[in-house]
């Protein structure tokens, strides 16, 4: 699906990795799969979408953990089109090893600056072991209200 949204638009889709949220929204999903496995899950997966992606033919196999793959590879009328960049959030360490390995992008939560400094710098050295070079962003939530109260009011509910 991904490489016929690549070739409808040009190039411009992207990846957006959510590996879960945890807690009761997890297994609202029928997810189970603890927190630092769900990082090691879509790690393994973007190395089999890659691998998919990038295949010669269907020349790609792939034995893991969580799939196995034969034969996999892209129709020839989709193969050959850039790989999506991928952005990647988390904090914890199990993130930060998957952001390092799979990260175009990596986004982060606003933090103090220095502990911002120091997650892109965990990232950054996990980046360096596989020839990546991500790019970090901060994202936040902006809430707008008439007044001060007001918004201290919406915050709360």
């Amino acid at each position: 699906m991904t490489a016929s949204l690549q070739l409808a638009t040009g190039g411009r889709t992207v990846y957006n990795i959510i590996s879960g949220g945890g807690g009761p929204q997890q297994l609202w999903w029928g997810d189970k799969v603890e927190h630092d496995d769900r990082y090691a899950r879509t790690s393994e997966f973007l190395d089999v979408l890659r691998g998919v992606w990038c295949a010669d033919g269907h020349s790609y196999d792939h034995e893991g953990r969580f799939y196995r793959v034969r034969g996999g590879g892209l129709p020839p009328a989709l193969a050959g089109q850039p790989f999506p960049e991928v952005f990647f959030t988390g904090s914890s360490k199990a993130a930060i090893a998957a952001a390092g390995r799979h990260a175009d992008y990596y986004l982060s939560w606003l933090e103090p600056p220095s502990a911002l400094a120091a997650k892109f710098e965990q990232v950054r050295e996990h980046s360096l072991g596989v020839g990546r070079a991500p790019r970090f962003a901060v994202r936040l939530d902006v809430l707008a209200r008439e007044t001060e109260e007001e918004a201290w009011e919406e915050i709360e509910r």
